[in-house]
């Protein structure tokens, strides 16, 4: 019984320093290197690239209109023209998710 006890432990050892080995030299990088992309193609974007032209039409099989999904109306600001009140309630809603 001892056997297998330190048996899994080293195969879980072993896993471990595999996945820690991964993440440092696979996974961080490409995150880096992602996360730059997103960012150079937001910092080049116009705003009015984000918003949504039109209404949405939900079509059937045969091609039949079944309804539309209003687009909206909305203004992009910067953080700093939102309320330090709505910040926070927006980021308390998303801890409660977690």
């Amino acid at each position: 019984m001892d056997f297998f006890v330190k048996f899994f432990l080293s195969i879980a050892a072993i896993l471990t320093v595999l996945s820690v080995v991964g993440f440092v030299f696979f996974i961080q990088p490409e995150l880096s290197r992602l996360r730059g992309i997103a960012y150079e193609k937001l910092a080049g974007s116009n705003l009015k690239d984000l918003t949504k032209r039109s209404d949405t039409v939900v079509l059937d099989y045969e091609g039949k209109t079944l309804g539309t999904i209003n687009a909206g109306h909305f203004v992009y600001v910067t953080i700093d023209q939102i309320s330090p009140n709505l910040q926070r309630a927006y980021i308390a809603q998303e801890d409660r998710k977690f």
